[in-house]
């Protein structure tokens, strides 16, 4: 159910309860053609294949405040050979940022508004906030859709080298400077998008002369 593992990628447990509001919501929206998933959606579910990938892309958005979307965007991209350069990261964000700031970023700091709250029904709360993550999880994938619209045809292979220099200029672009720790979960995002690349290759690569003129690690 593709809901249910974007939201528990999102770092939220999901019970049954959970489970079957969130499904009722999926199955509302299959007909629906502007929530049709495209491919990066179904790469985004296809590398959320256990906990440790999820909590990197948690940390990595706490730490330095970037956009996790636009993390899975350049391993998407590596994915398929494709580089993505200032111009292409400008035109997505240039796309997508109203969107991110009017849509997506209010109904995540409702809900954690609704998590953190204390001096109210805790049921009637949790209701509201189960509904309005749904919501959060749909705009997630608008956002998605709306950036690889931007991209244009992807005919190529996997390329580990190029993800590698996309993750290290996404984070130059956003004026992060990549602590050890920082680097070991890129690393993580890395070998989980490209199997056959392990951590330690992972890092090599992300720390190679290509990708390290991209981004301060």
């Amino acid at each position: 159910m593709t809901i249910v593992a974007i939201a528990q990628a999102l770092g939220h447990p999901v019970g049954f309860r959970q489970s079957r509001m969130l499904s009722v919501y999926e199955s509302s929206m299959e007909n629906v053609p502007e929530t049709s998933p495209g491919k990066f959606w179904e790469f985004t579910l296809s590398v959320y294949k256990g906990g440790e990938f999820s909590s990197a892309c948690i940390w990595l958005q706490d730490q330095y405040g970037v956009d996790v979307n636009c993390l899975l965007l350049c391993l998407y991209a590596g994915v398929h050979g494709h580089a993505l350069d200032d111009e292409v990261f400008a035109r997505i964000e240039n796309h997508v940022s109203a969107w991110r700031a009017s849509v997506v970023r209010p109904l995540r700091a409702v809900r954690l508004w609704l998590r953190s709250q204390t001096a109210y029904s805790k049921e009637p709360l949790e209701s509201l906030r189960r509904g309005i993550l749904a919501e959060e999880i749909a705009s997630e994938g608008h956002q998605q859709r709306l950036m690889e619209s931007q991209l244009g045809p992807l005919n190529g292979g996997p390329s580990p080298a190029v993800a590698a220099r996309n993750l290290m200029r996404y984070l130059s672009l956003s004026a992060v400077s990549c602590s050890k720790e920082g680097l070991d979960k890129l690393a993580i995002l890395l070998s989980a998008a490209l199997e056959e690349v392990d951590l330690n290759q992972a890092k090599a690569l992300l720390l190679g002369d290509s990708a390290r003129s991209n981004a301060n690690c």
